[in-house]
């Protein structure tokens, strides 16, 4: 594939960690997880595309709804041929490593990306290389391993602790290692592990206790910590709190008893987003799942008749709204100096 076929993007905002892109050709942003790669004269910087997005060209204001009478959303661009130009989609990317002098390092390159550097999407052979040497990653409260589906054993080195030696015996045999401990005090020393992940457990650490379990995630860390969950800010963006008490009072009229795990989002505290910066200084911190369409998902699913059809039910009428706040958590991805 020649460099123009493998060009994904324009560098139009980047810092010491991360880098935002701007995609030529509405929707065609690199999937996900991707590897891709830009470069600065004798230096190469590799990043994994982290979120993606799809706004009006100007700031602050929201694109309207133009297809009520077109029959399907290609007839609705061919019929307003101004909405190439006036939407943009952007790609926001952590920076995980770079080449000088034809080495390869997993560490952050000397400078940021140039304004205007172009962007390419890594391939194959370029991501086997830059994979070859396995990623230690810990989860810390991952349960029964569901991060197992989202990665290859082959890249990855994972170790799952959790509190509760029950979660963990169902994956016991498998190969994620498993530990038995306390996220406020973790039994490793320190910058032992390449990437450290806590996937919605925070919101279940007691208010006292979360600086600690957040200082831990931090000191056992070599490269990033990666946090999603639930959160409150002080300016209404993150409404966690209103809408777990709106849903639990909701599934107390429904099915005549409590939602434990909601019920101790409230008892212990979610995340505050200020708290967390405070913690984490120069994360990068993005919303996730707006709060009316994070409490419609969790209805559907609740009730029989829909249950089954809740996935369908998301992406047809919900998902749209998903990137709106006020939103119902976040997630937070902070490097290491």
């Amino acid at each position: 594939m020649t460099d123009i076929l493998r060009r994904a993007g324009e560098v139009i905002e980047a810092g010491t960690t991360d880098f935002v892109a701007q995609c030529y050709e509405l929707y065609q942003s690199p999937p996900l997880g991707s590897l891709v790669k830009t470069v600065d004269e004798s230096v190469e910087q590799y990043g994994i595309v982290y979120n993606a997005t799809t706004a009006s060209i100007e700031p602050g204001r929201r694109p309207i709804a133009r297809g009520k009478d077109e029959a399907s959303e290609e007839e609705l661009y061919r019929a307003s041929p101004q909405l190439e130009k006036l939407l943009r989609s952007e790609f926001s990317t952590l920076v995980v490593g770079h080449r000088q002098d034809d080495k390869l390092y997993h560490y952050l390159p000397p400078k940021p990306a140039r304004i205007h550097a172009f962007v390419y999407r890594c391939s194959p052979e370029e991501v086997r290389e830059f994979s070859d040497q396995p990623v230690n990653i810990l989860d810390v409260g991952g349960g029964p391993g569901t991060i197992a589906k989202f990665i290859s054993p082959k890249r990855y080195r994972v170790c799952v602790l959790d509190a509760r030696a029950e979660a963990l015996r169902i994956i016991e045999g498998s190969v994620l290692e498993v530990v038995v401990g306390d996220g406020c005090n973790l039994p490793f020393k320190d910058n032992s592990f390449d990437v450290v992940t806590s996937v919605d457990c925070l919101e279940h650490i007691p208010d006292d206790r979360k600086a600690s379990y957040c200082r831990e995630l931090k000191r056992v860390a070599r490269r990033l910590v990666v946090i999603h969950c639930p959160a409150d800010s002080a300016d209404g963006t993150f409404d966690g709190t209103v809408y777990d008490i709106k849903f639990l009072k909701w599934y107390r009229s429904h099915l005549g008893k409590d939602e434990q795990n909601t019920l101790e989002h409230l008892r212990c505290g979610l995340p505050n987003v200020e708290r967390l910066l405070t913690i984490f200084p120069e994360a990068k911190l993005v919303g996730k799942q707006n709060c009316e369409t994070w409490l419609r998902y969790m209805k559907l699913r609740r009730v029989l008749q829909t249950k089954l059809l809740t996935g369908l039910i998301y992406r047809l009428l919900l998902e749209r709204k998903d990137d709106l706040p006020p939103y119902h958590s976040c997630l937070l991805v902070w490097r290491k100096a």
